[in-house]
């Protein structure tokens, strides 16, 4: 993965048209993006994937062409994929000059929060959830 896909123009291109046809949403393509980082795949070009992936599926395509016609839906899809490529490419650069290695830090840990207020949001959360329950079941 990291020859093909290890950044550079040849790594956005590839995961543009690897994001294109996938039916995929916003919140299951972050888990992928980092995996992806983890195996070797430049920042940019994942960011790439997360920015054309869930705005450029085949079934939004086709409602668009459907509602706007094709040459406006060719305008978008290309629009989206210049952002998105030159967004990589930005980002790309941004690590090469600040030299940071994108695997470190996605599979770096560190508790962000104090342990007590972790349990006491967990506590919070049940309360306002238990209410309406009981209130439903009591009906």
């Amino acid at each position: 993965m990291t020859s093909y896909l290890g950044g550079g123009m040849t790594a956005m291109l590839l995961m543009l048209i690897f994001s294109i046809p996938l039916n995929i949403c916003a919140s299951s393509s972050t888990p992928i993006a980092a995996a992806l980082i983890l195996k070797g795949v430049s920042p940019g070009a994942v960011l790439v994937f997360l920015l054309t992936g869930p705005a450029t599926n085949i079934a939004s395509l086709i409602v668009l062409t459907g509602l706007l016609g094709k040459r406006a839906t060719a305008l978008y899809l290309g629009s989206v994929a210049v952002v998105g490529v030159t967004c990589g490419l930005a980002l790309d650069w941004l690590y090469l000059s600040l030299g940071v290695k994108a695997e470190a830090v996605v599979a770096q840990t560190a508790e962000v929060m104090p342990i007590w207020l972790e349990w006491g949001s967990v506590a919070i959360l049940l309360a306002f959830s238990v209410r309406p329950l009981t209130r439903r079941i009591w009906r």
